[in-house]
């Protein structure tokens, strides 16, 4: 056997540091070995003891394992149920969210429009809002994005739809209304029309306004905050 053998020839052939070379080879190839042994010991009775539950025990009974069986099948019918009912759910779910953002879009689209309209005085300019709530604009048949509004005419838009969501989601609620500095970019004649809508706004709600613009001082009860 060790004449047929490869690993033996050369080992009995090399010299004394080869051999250890190779009895080190042979101890880790014994060592693997050992171990894939053991592991196929344990698949072994792993798979024994799987069998043994399918195995019955002083004779099959036909009886009980066709009770287990039906048991198994009502458990299956029930699962199922349930399965068709969370799905229906489901559907009555995406549904009855398709049209609550359907009506709420169209609500927030016709009040956007009058008050952006009140604040521009360009009624003919329409903002659209689409499904996923996106804003766009139409103005004479012409569409439009929000991006391509001016600096000033985007922060007109953006207190606006801050105004008529608050107005949505408030619903009996009134709730006050935080505005930081909106109005920067804001000439002269459309600031008289934002006044104008912020003080019919402060009858029923209100409005905290937070500036460092001179030109808005007489628009309320003036609060300084002094540094430090």
């Amino acid at each position: 056997v060790l004449e047929e053998s490869a690993l033996a020839r050369s080992y009995l052939e090399a010299d004394p540091g080869a051999r250890d070379r190779i009895a080190r080879e042979l101890a880790g190839a014994v060592e693997r070995l050992r171990r894939e042994r053991e592991e196929a010991g344990r698949d072994l009775e792993e798979a024994r003891s799987r069998i043994g539950v399918w195995e019955p025990v002083g004779g099959a009974n036909v009886a009980a394992l066709d009770l287990e069986i039906q048991a198994r099948r009502r458990e299956i019918d029930r699962l199922q149920e349930r399965r068709d009912a969370a799905a229906d759910a489901w559907h009555l779910l995406r549904t009855a969210i398709a049209r609550f953002a359907a009506a709420h879009r169209r609500e927030l689209q016709e009040r956007l429009n009058e008050r952006f309209g009140a604040i521009t005085g360009r009624t003919a300019r329409r903002v659209l809002v689409g499904e996923r709530f996106e804003v766009g604009l139409l103005e004479d048949g012409v569409a439009s994005s929000e991006s391509q509004l001016s600096q000033g005419a985007r922060d007109q838009l953006a207190v606006c739809l801050r105004v008529v969501v608050a107005e949505l989601v408030s619903g009996d609620q009134v709730l006050p209304l935080f505005l930081d500095d909106p109005f920067v970019h804001s000439d002269a004649e459309r600031l008289v029309r934002i006044g104008e809508l912020l003080r019919a706004l402060s009858r029923e709600r209100q409005i905290l306004l937070l500036t460092q613009d001179e030109r808005l001082a007489s628009w309320g009860e003036p609060v300084s905050i002094e540094p430090g």
